[in-house]
């Protein structure tokens, strides 16, 4: 078995809880509180049932008042299952199904498939806890060493407690050597006894007389007895004849008449004619009933006068109907229509209320237009800049030159005006008039004559030039003309605007506003067009509409056409539904008339075939009408009844031996007899009143004479204690034999399977101790391991430690051996918190080898544990979703 997943319903903390196992070896880790004993009694739970009041710790009842259970999906054999357990008697309710096979199983099945583990056998082979192993070692070393001999027999626990407590019960009942057991006791009052019953031997003649005469006087008895018991049972008979007697008369009164016996009917015949009679009847009400029925519906058959009309036209109706969906759309299309329209009507209200006038005179640019105005009103900010940095400049050489006037030249110093006011020239002219390369490589020469321009003076060393006003002169001239170049373009870039405005009729509106007024202009015109289309939409929908209408005129009176088109449609609606609703009526008429009818002829015809059959039933019987024969059937019902009776008599009077009857020729014979026989009895009574009266007294006498410590009363007392003694011997020798035979049963299961257990305990055993030890010894009296160096310890000589990894190798080399048999995970809680961590890592390891061949969970509280097993082996209850 292969526990694949878990669904917990409600069981102690968790509810609402799923966990997964995707792998032969599962290590679950939590701290203490986590819930790792829960789950593990959630499983045994959902294998053998919920534990019961009696053990109420042990149940788990959630403590959120969720559903008490849940759901288990397991393999096994090759097959996939799926067990539900929840509240219920019997350890729960339980749904079992084979979803391989999608078969419905019960829990009989499932304790078939679990069969012959049960709660405790699974605790104690396939769980593995630290109280287990605790346990172990809390008993005495002889304890130890049979717990460990006899783990290969199933429910060894149970047999080796039972022989522990018939041993004890053994010994406290006789001891061959022991004075006060029970037994003993006895034995010695016995021999005490003997000795007594000698002494009294020679008071015993007269006791022999007096019994002697005893049991003549007891066969008297019993000879009166008998003689009594013969009488007795003549006169019982005789009563018996005496009331029988006038059934015996009445029994050959009977015999020796001759009379005929009527016609025979048999029961058979009864039931026949009922069921014929009874099946006429029940046919000739329903005919009469159908035939009712089918008056009726003639009657509804009848056409209304709309209808007429409907049936008349009804080519010219259907291609009008075939229509009228089309009409209904085109009327919501209308509707749709005119809620478009008031809503591009709203639009354009609101586009005028915000833009006044500019909408009705204006029209939407072009794209490239657009482009180019945005491009012509950038240009015109930027020569507006150059504009105004050329005029502040010219006025600074304005300042410049006036001082310069008043002061001496000074040629061998000072700035080239000249040269640095035609650099900066030519650099506004590349920003702003030229683009590419063009651009790049007038900055750079405009750079370098405004650079000479400052650097002159410093390269000439002084040369002689032209003064400083003349320079000064000099660059203002140039900067007028390059003012004159960018008012010049300012010019050009205002007509280009103005021609571009008249062509939108933008001239009233201000540059600056153009492009944003661009989308407002957009939007106008599309809700204009919108509002056009939806217009004529409209105007379209109402013509078609009209002219449908118009074409349903043809129905006249019996249609109202007046009020809005969306009446109209209605009204039309309702005189369609209304027409196609009787049609279907009167279709369905016609046809439960149809079978009104097959029915009526179905049912005249079985009447016919029912009174035939009847009719010749009673020809067959010679019987000419019902009433004959209802007569002729009650005669032989009183015949056989008759015929019964006697049977009845006859079997009364066999109780009576034969010939009893014959013997008296009347009642008053029978009388005359019963008075004989009852003095012969009364007689036989008195004898037997003297005999019981003589054998009381000699049993009186008898008893007298045993009062004292006599022979008898000895051999009595001696007789009483050895049945006493008889009886401790069987129970002594009973508890004895059954200890001898669990201990050669134990041995014997044991071996059956010892040489495979021993094997694969010892490879284990030599795994979990690191080769240290490589030989079990396994007899009936001991258990000795051998380590690599030879030496040999018995296995109270071992440590702690080493003992428990011997126990555990055991119970691996057990579970392997039995998987064939027996295949269940195995359930490990923290079994292995007293071995170091090279121990554990053995463990470990040999987990690792089980794993191929039976599924292993474990549940750890050690964080450490989750380095020995691959990070996908590893599932933490802190992450798991309790509630």
């Amino acid at each position: 078995m292969r526990i694949k997943e878990l669904t917990i319903y409600g069981f102690g903390k968790f509810h609402d809880t799923r966990l997964t196992f995707d792998k032969q070896l599962q290590l679950l880790y939590g701290p203490n509180e986590a819930g790792k004993s829960t789950i593990v009694a959630f499983i045994t739970s959902m294998l053998f049932g919920f534990a019961t009041a009696k053990h109420k710790y042990e149940m788990y009842q959630p403590k959120s008042g969720a559903t008490y259970g849940g759901e288990m999906a397991f393999s096994h054999q090759n097959h996939d299952y799926w067990l539900k357990r929840v509240d219920g008697t019997h350890g729960g309710d339980v749904t079992f199904r084979d979803t391989t096979t999608d078969t419905l199983l019960t829990k009989q099945d499932l304790n078939a498939l679990l069969r012959p583990v049960d709660r405790e056998l699974f605790s104690q082979i396939y769980g593995f806890s630290e109280q287990n192993l605790q346990a172990v070692f809390g008993l005495d070393r002889f304890a130890l060493i049979q717990r460990i001999q006899r783990i290969g027999a199933i429910g060894s626990d149970d047999w080796i407690t039972l022989n522990q407590r018939l041993r004890k019960e053994a010994d406290a009942l006789y001891k061959p050597r022991g004075r006060k057991q029970p037994l003993s006791v006895k034995l010695r009052e016995y021999d005490a006894l003997t000795e007594k019953v000698a002494a009294a031997k020679a008071d015993y003649p007269r006791y022999q007389d007096l019994q002697t005469k005893e049991t003549e006087t007891a066969k008297a008895l019993a000879a009166s007895q008998a003689a009594i018991t013969t009488q007795d049972s003549a006169l019982t008979n005789l009563n018996q004849i005496e009331q029988l007697f006038p059934y015996y008369q009445e029994y050959q009164a009977f015999k020796n008449s001759e009379q005929a016996a009527p016609q025979s009917i048999s029961t058979e015949d009864w039931e026949n004619f009922t069921r014929l009679t009874t099946q006429r009847a029940q046919l000739t009400a329903r005919l009469k009933t159908e035939k009712e029925q089918l008056a009726g519906q003639r009657e509804d058959m009848t056409p209304s006068e709309p209808q007429h009309f409907y049936q008349a036209h009804q080519t010219v109706i259907d291609q009008l109907v075939d229509q009228l969906t089309a009409a209904q759309q085109q009327l919501r299309d209308r509707q749709v229509a005119e809620q478009n329209l008031a809503a591009e009507a709203n639009t354009l209200d609101q586009l005028r209320a915000a833009h006044g006038a500019k909408l009705m005179q204006t029209s939407p640019m072009s794209a490239g237009d657009q482009e180019e105005v945005a491009q012509l009103i950038a240009q015109q900010r930027q020569l507006n800049a150059t504009q105004t940095a050329i005029s502040n400049q010219r006025h600074q050489l304005a300042d410049q030159l006036n001082a310069a006037e008043q002061a001496d030249n000074d040629a061998g110093s000072g700035i080239s005006i000249k040269w640095l006011a035609a650099g900066i020239a030519v650099v506004v002219l590349a920003v702003f008039f030229l683009s590419g390369v063009a651009r790049s490589v007038g900055g750079a020469l405009g750079v370098i004559v405004a650079a000479y321009g400052i650097f002159k003076p410093m390269l000439n060393n002084g040369d002689s030039g032209a003064s400083k006003a003349d320079l000064l002169s000099e660059q203002i001239d140039q900067l007028n003309a390059q003012l004159k170049t960018v008012n010049t373009h300012l010019t050009d870039i205002s007509e280009q605007l103005q021609t571009i405005g008249s062509t939108y009729h933008l001239s009233a509106v201000q540059v600056s506003d153009w492009l944003d007024l661009q989308p407002v202009l957009k939007d106008y015109a599309a809700a204009m067009a919108r509002s056009e289309a939806d217009q004529q939409q409209l105007v379209d929908l109402e013509q078609h509409l009209d002219q449908y209408l118009t074409q349903w005129q043809v129905v006249g009176d019996w249609l109202d056409l007046s009020g809005d088109r969306s009446a109209q449609l209605t009204a039309i609606q309702q005189f369609v539904n209304a027409r196609q609703d009787e049609t279907k009526q009167l279709q369905l008429a016609a046809q439960q008339q149809r079978l009104s009818e097959q029915r009526v002829a179905s049912q005249t015809t079985e009447v016919t075939t029912v009174t035939q059959r009847l009719t010749a039933f009673l020809a067959e019987r010679d019987l000419g009408d019902e009433a004959a024969f209802q007569r002729a059937y009650h005669a032989s019902q009183d015949y056989q009844q008759q015929t019964a009776h006697m049977a009845m008599i006859k079997q009364q009077l066999a109780s009576v031996e034969t010939g009893g009857f014959e013997r008296y020729a009347s009642q008053a014979a029978i009388d005359e007899a019963k008075e004989d026989c009852s003095k012969q009895l009364a007689k036989s009574r008195l004898s037997q009143a003297a005999q019981l009266k003589r054998h009381s007294q000699l049993t009186y006498d008898m008893k007298q004479l045993a009062s004292s410590e006599a022979y008898q009363h000895l051999l009595q007392q001696r007789a009483a204690l050895e049945a006493e003694i008889i009886d401790m011997t069987d129970t002594w020798l009973a508890k004895t034999l059954l200890i001898k035979w669990i201990d050669q049963t134990l041995i014997q299961a044991s071996q059956g399977r010892q040489p495979q257990i021993m094997t694969a305990a010892t490879a284990y055993f030599a795994l979990l101790t690191g080769d240290r030890f490589h030989k079990i010894t396994f007899t009936d009296d001991t258990v000795t391991v051998e380590a690599a160096d030879q030496t040999t310890y018995d296995v109270g000589e071992l440590s702690r430690g080493t003992a428990e990894q011997l126990y555990v190798a055991l119970r691996f080399a057990f579970t392997k051996v039995m998987a064939d048999e027996i295949e269940l995970p195995i359930i490990i809680d923290d079994s292995f918190v007293n071995f170091d961590r090279d121990r554990t890592k053995h463990a470990f390891a040999l987990l690792q080898q089980l794993q191929e061949t039976t599924q292993i969970l474990y549940f750890t509280a050690d964080r450490y544990n989750q380095d020995l097993v691959p990070s996908d082996q590893c599932l933490n209850l802190d992450q798991l979703a309790v509630k």
